[in-house]
């Protein structure tokens, strides 16, 4: 048992307000780890309000989050969200909208621009999208849905769209007014701004300054006007062309337009968007700073200042734990954001966002830096004792090598991790630069063989993205206190010790991975390839998973995954995938994320179906005329000749204590039986580990149901047409050599 916090194995959430920009979040991770070190009503503070929901999801909770944010937009956002708006609040704020006036009805005006005339029935029926090539005049074709022929698919424009596009107006009218809601004329980066502007169609630019300029003068009702303040960030977000038609969630990085783009009717969508800001059933109490929601209820105190300014005011609350989801690097979210907030709340709104405006491009060295920026300014509000508990999604490995130089450079102690390679995430805890470091971790001796000595300890190849964890972890606790005059060189010292201790290592060599990135794949050592005493990694996760269910019969899945991962090393939490096939090889899915055990994984069940084959195939064997010896989990057959078959009947699909070089010999055949369910797990070792690639060389792994069918369907075969048959039903690609072990 490794003394860590698991990793939680929260899902995901999908379907969110500007979900393609904010980092990926995962409902009550962080929660968790604070039910250990915080009680309900204590104060946290929210440092980087990187994502409205991962504040507010903590406050349901019943604690206090004081959230540091200046982007308006997502200020906007965690208001509206805290808000719990239901149906009636937006039909209300949309009511409200219809009845402005523009000589017809301003909203009816608005989605007529997004109106088509049918090519087979010549009705008037709504658009669903606009095909543009980069730079050209009009769109190239239109895509809709007919509501009154159901003619469907994409059709040239005709002088019906030509026409409504003439409506607008002038292209230079509408980008200076779009442009004079953000900055001056003479601002240094208008020009910057100004191409920015080439990723709106001038139709979706039109309907936004022109719904932003209503609703900030015409809406009186405060609730209405948030909620269509909140309506318009998703025009905004919608309505320009950095969308990817092959993938939903795809993150733009940079502002460039597409040489072609679809542009989207958004009235299509409002039934989706209102959905997606109407995550909660109760409100959740939000105030803004000074004042302080009452603590006994919890709530949000937005701090709507930069993080060196909220850390100031902030300095005297008995603050009980730092939370934080850290984001990458964002230019393209944090431009956008600074122009939309002048769009919705004026130029005033976009003065502490300018920044965004000047610097295009972040490599992970400016993010380490930046970083350590942050943490230090929270050293300087926040005792040293208490924990700071980031949340880390969207892993690479410079991202990996940026946080914890940024931790180092700040001085902050690492107390511990948990990472999930395949989802990408990590969770990991600090204390401030007066706290010892924790005793859980190793101090690094030499980085060559301390690399070897964790896959060693794995006992399977290792992730890429584990192996670089572990030595940045090892780094800063062998460099826990950086000189003030090093501190931009951690992020350096941190990649050298990388590259030195794993990709240089002549001791290791990466498999299973054609990229020519070499910070990826899975890794092992040169000379491992023979199995040990111990089951290798996936097969003890798959003896916990058979344990579990002996034990309990059946389980919740989120809780056994949690438990199960509390087995096995922090930086090398199983993957979701490898937990399912270890689900799936013992148990069924019932239903709200309960398991229950195969009723043929049952000990009784099982170990009659073993009995009744080692009875087969002695009874086939003595046939042959062989000499019959078994044991508990296997039977051989022996001739004169001293060539010996030996079966393994296994109940589990765990073959490495069968599976050695050393006992397989011309003379002495090996062949493991093994039950079908467990072919994934045995077919996944196959693929990925190389002692087992090998070894099936000189090995047979059998199914239950075939050597079933076989000994049923010919009881009278020769032992050549027997031998030749087991060929037949394998759990992956195997070596075509088997054949020959056998001398045929």
């Amino acid at each position: 048992m490794f003394n860590h916090f698991p990793y939680p194995y929260e899902e995901e959430v999908h379907n969110l307000v500007l979900e393609r920009f904010l980092p990926p979040y995962h409902a009550n991770g962080v929660n968790q780890w604070l039910k250990t070190t915080c009680q309900s009503g204590d104060m946290l503070f929210d440092a980087f309000g990187s994502h409205p929901l991962f504040a507010l999801q903590t406050a349901a909770q019943g604690y206090t989050v004081f959230v540091s944010s200046h982007n308006p937009i997502l200020n906007a956002a965690l208001q509206t969200y805290a808000a719990a708006p239901s149906m009636a609040d937006f039909n209300k704020a949309l009511a409200d909208f219809s009845t402005l006036k523009r000589g017809d009805e301003f909203l009816e005006h608005l989605i007529s621009l997004y109106q088509t005339q049918c090519p087979e029935c010549k009705e008037i029926t709504p658009a669903s999208a606009y095909i543009w090539q980069k730079n050209a005049a009009l769109p190239e074709k239109k895509v809709l849905s007919c509501t009154k022929c159901n003619a469907s698919g994409e059709y040239d424009i005709d002088a019906f769209d030509i026409q409504i596009l003439e409506k607008i107006g002038s292209a230079k009218l509408h980008h200076s007014r779009a442009l004079s809601s953000v900055v001056d004329l003479h601002h240094p980066q208008y020009h910057e701004i100004e191409q920015m502007l080439e990723i709106f169609p001038l139709r979706s630019l039109y309907t936004i300054i022109n719904m932003a300029n209503r609703i900030k003068g015409n809406i009186k009702n405060e609730q209405s006007q948030r909620l269509l303040t909140a309506l318009l960030i998703n025009f905004c977000d919608f309505g320009n062309t950095l969308w990817d038609p092959e993938n939903s969630h795809f993150r733009p990085k940079q502002i460039n337009l597409p040489s072609t783009y679809k542009e989207y009717n958004p009235w299509l969508f409002i039934m989706e968007w209102i959905s997606a800001w109407r995550q909660f059933d109760n409100p959740i109490p939000l105030t803004t700073w000074p004042d302080i929601p009452d603590q006994s209820t919890g709530g949000i105190c937005l701090v709507p200042y930069r993080l060196k300014e909220s850390a100031v005011l902030i300095k005297d609350i008995p603050i009980k734990a730092v939370i934080g989801l850290i984001p990458r690097p964002a230019n393209a979210f944090w431009s956008l954001c600074a122009m939309w907030s002048g769009w919705l709340f004026g130029k005033s709104a976009v003065k502490n966002m300018a920044f965004a405006f000047t610097r295009k491009r972040y490599d992970w060295k400016w993010h380490a830096n930046a970083l350590a920026v942050s943490f230090e300014w929270i050293n300087h509000a926040i005792a040293d004792d208490i924990p700071r508990i980031l949340d880390v999604p969207e892993l690479s490995p410079g991202f990996i090598s940026a946080l914890y130089a940024a931790g180092n450079a700040a001085h902050w102690n690492h107390q511990s991790v948990v990472l999930n390679a395949n989802q990408q995430h990590l969770y990991s805890q600090w204390t401030g630069p007066s706290q010892p470091i924790s005793t859980l971790q190793n101090k690094k001796t030499n980085p060559y063989e301390n690399v070897q000595k964790t896959i060693r300890q794995i006992n399977e190849p290792v992730q890429y993205l584990s192996l670089h964890s572990s030595v940045c972890v090892d780094e800063i606790n062998t460099n826990p206190k950086p000189e003030p005059v090093q501190k931009e060189d951690c992020y350096q010292r941190i990649q050298q010790s990388v590259e030195y201790s794993i990709i240089k290592n002549p001791a290791l060599l990466r498999i299973n991975d054609k990229s020519k990135e070499k910070q990826s794949g899975y890794w092992w050592i040169k000379a491992g390839w023979d199995f040990d005493h111990r089951l290798t990694f996936s097969e003890a996760l798959e003896k916990q998973t058979h344990e579990y269910f002996i034990q309990h019969g059946s389980l919740y899945e989120q809780t056994f995954f949690q438990e199960t991962a509390a087995h096995f090393p922090a930086l090398f939490s199983p993957s979701n995938e490898l937990l399912h096939d270890c689900l799936h090889a013992y148990g069924s899915p019932e239903t709200n994320g309960y398991w229950k055990i195969n009723e043929m994984d049952l000990p009784d069940n099982r170990q009659s179906s073993i009995q009744e084959i080692k009875q087969d195939l002695a009874n086939l064997g003595k046939s042959f005329d062989f000499e019959i010896q078994t044991t508990d989990q296997s039977i051989s057959w022996s001739n004169k000749n001293n060539t010996q078959y030996v079966f393994y009947i296994l109940p589990t699909g765990i073959c490495s204590p069968y599976l050695s070089l050393k006992e397989s010999t011309d003379k002495k055949i090996i062949s493991i039986i093994f039950p079908g369910s467990k072919s994934k797990l045995i077919h996944r070792r196959l693929e990925n580990d190389p002692r087992y690639k090998n070894a099936v060389t000189y090995t047979y792994l059998i199914k239950f149901r075939h050597i079933i069918r076989v000994l049923n369907e010919h009881p009278t075969l020769g032992l050549n047409f027997f031998l030749e048959s087991l060929d037949e039903d394998k759990p992956g690609a195997q070596d075509m050599r088997q054949m020959s072990l056998f001398g045929l």
